[in-house]
C-alpha cells in the first residue's frame, strides 16, 4: 500500500474504529505514515477534551429573542452628522480658495523654489474637489436619488417605478 492511500483510508477511519489489516500492516512498515498517524490521534484526542467542556450558561434563547424581535426590525433612521448648509459652506471656501491662489504674495516664490509647482498644485486641487464630491456624495444619496423628497419616493415616481 502506498503512503497516499494510507493516508487517506486512515482518514477516512471513524473515531475509535480499528485500522483494517492492510492498514496496520503499512502503519508497521512506514515510520513516516506511523508518525503522522500517531499526531492525528493525538490531535482528535486533544480535541475531545475541550469538546467536553460543557458552557457555563445556555444564552441562545436571549439572543434568538434580540435578533427576531421588534427591534431588529426597526432601523434608524439614517442621518448625515453634517448638515447640507455646513456641506456648502466647506465646497464654496474650497472653490474659493482655488480662484484665490493665483492671487497670492507666496505663489510665485514658492514656482520659483519648486519648478514643479504649476503642475502638482492643480492636481492637489483637482484631488482635494475630487474627495470633497465624493464625500458630500457618499453621505447625501438619497437626496440625490430620483424621484426622492426628504429620503422617500415622491407620489409622481411611484406612478413610474
Amino acid at each position: 500500500m502506498e503512503c497516499e492511500d494510507f493516508m487517506r483510508l486512515f482518514l477516512e477511519l471513524d473515531n475509535n474504529e480499528a485500522p483494517s489489516a492492510a492498514l496496520a500492516a503499512h502503519l508497521e512498515s512506514c515510520a513516516l505514515c506511523a508518525a503522522q498517524a500517531k499526531g492525528l490521534q493525538a490531535f482528535m484526542r486533544s480535541r475531545v477534551l475541550f469538546a467536553e467542556v460543557p458552557p457555563e450558561k445556555d444564552i441562545s434563547a436571549a439572543v434568538m429573542a434580540r435578533i427576531s424581535g421588534p427591534a431588529a426590525k426597526e432601523s434608524p433612521p439614517e442621518t448625515c452628522p453634517l448638515s447640507m448648509g455646513n456641506w456648502i459652506g466647506a465646497g464654496l471656501l474650497l472653490i474659493l480658495g482655488m480662484f484665490l491662489i493665483p492671487f497670492s504674495a507666496i505663489l510665485p516664490e514658492l514656482s520659483q523654489i519648486t519648478p514643479g509647482l504649476g503642475l502638482a498644485l492643480p492636481l492637489a486641487l483637482g484631488l482635494a474637489v475630487t474627495v470633497y464630491a465624493a464625500f458630500f456624495i457618499g453621505s447625501h444619496m438619497k437626496n440625490f436619488s430620483p424621484g426622492r423628497v426628504d429620503g422617500r419616493r415622491s407620489a409622481a415616481a411611484s406612478r413610474f417605478l
